[in-house]
């Protein structure tokens, strides 16, 4: 058969070659009727979606590979999760909630404790992006109960973290600090950002400044070691604290790095989502015409996230009514 033929052309390449046909690869092995090549070279042409932040190409491989054919439980479970974080990332909220359904179901069946709860702490994650925080709790709060029967305390301290977190945009403080004393590890690299993030976000909403800046130029610190695209985001978060205090000289100069750092992504979800809040900024500091053009900006590449099309478009309408257009 003619995919066969090509399949065997594309494997004589060099493995650097092969890497930049992966996503041929798995469509040759998938019409050829390979399963085990289509597992195998679907997959990771889904990896090398991510490393490149293409998570809808991303959700595309993982789901081809899930349909090549019988899957042991393990190997099913393991795609389901890659395949529900690229849909997560790419803003298919009840695709995503699906898929970690299934994904859940499989790792609880199985028994597998630390696959459950980091699953469970996943879709709490989403529930959270999605302003869904009484969710975000619950499910939070029962990813810290599957984890209590056997679950390390690495995915521990970071329920744990998360949990604060949540309680911290829900402006209760003394919840937030507590969850946060329970903490073993606060110095850990998966803990440390969201530690910081949680702590920051805590003394921001109670009005304490002092203790915000503190903790917001730790919780950055954290980010920056775990990379730029951790950094890009800190910067946005940090930066709605700054918007929500009044601090709006920190918050454009934490907004303008964030979009520098999150151009070289070529995310237009993220252009989008952190354009609009420089808009944002831009129209509480008085400058209407700038939070105009930055609006319109962010409106026109907001195809990528769902949910920035909404962020986009309120700062358009503020900027809008302020100038009676």
């Amino acid at each position: 058969p003619l995919h066969a033929r090509i399949l065997v052309v594309l494997e004589a390449l060099s493995a650097d070659e092969r890497d930049a046909y992966a996503s041929e690869l798995a469509y040759h092995a998938l019409e050829a009727h390979d399963p085990d090549k289509a597992l195998r070279y679907g997959e990771a042409a889904g990896d090398k979606a991510v490393g490149i932040h293409g998570y809808a190409d991303a959700a595309y491989h993982y789901g081809r590979a899930l349909n090549a054919g019988p899957l042991p439980d393990a190997t099913r479970r393991r795609l389901l999760r890659k395949l529900g974080d690229s849909l997560y990332w790419s803003r298919s909220a009840q695709d995503a909630r699906r898929v970690y359904g299934e994904a859940l179901d499989l790792a609880r069946a199985a028994g597998d404790v630390e696959d459950a709860g980091t699953i469970q702490l996943q879709i709490a994650r989403q529930h959270y992006t999605h302003g869904n925080t009484s969710e975000a709790i619950a499910t939070a709060m029962s990813a810290i109960e599957i984890l209590s029967h056997g679950g390390s305390q690495a995915l521990r301290d970071v329920a744990a973290a998360l949990l604060a977190l949540y309680h911290a945009f829900r402006l209760e403080t003394a919840d937030t600090l507590r969850l946060l004393a329970t903490i073993v590890r606060p110095d850990a690299p998966d803990v440390a950002p969201l530690y910081h993030q949680a702590r920051s976000g805590a003394y921001a909403f109670d009005f304490n400044f002092a203790a915000w800046q503190d903790e917001a130029a730790l919780y950055l610190a954290a980010a920056e070691r775990a990379g730029e695209i951790a950094l890009a985001l800190a910067l946005h978060n940090v930066a709605d604290c700054a918007i929500a205090t009044g601090e709006m000289r920190l918050a454009e100069q934490w907004l303008r790095r964030s979009l520098e750092l999150g151009r070289r992504y070529a995310s237009s979800g993220y252009f989008a989502l952190t354009t609009s809040g420089l808009a944002y900024q831009r129209y509480l500091a008085g400058e209407l015409a700038e939070a105009k053009r930055l609006a319109e900006s962010a409106l026109s590449d907001a195809s990528g996230w769902a949910m920035s099309d909404m962020t986009s478009t309120a700062a358009a309408i503020w900027a809008g009514l302020a100038l009676g257009d």
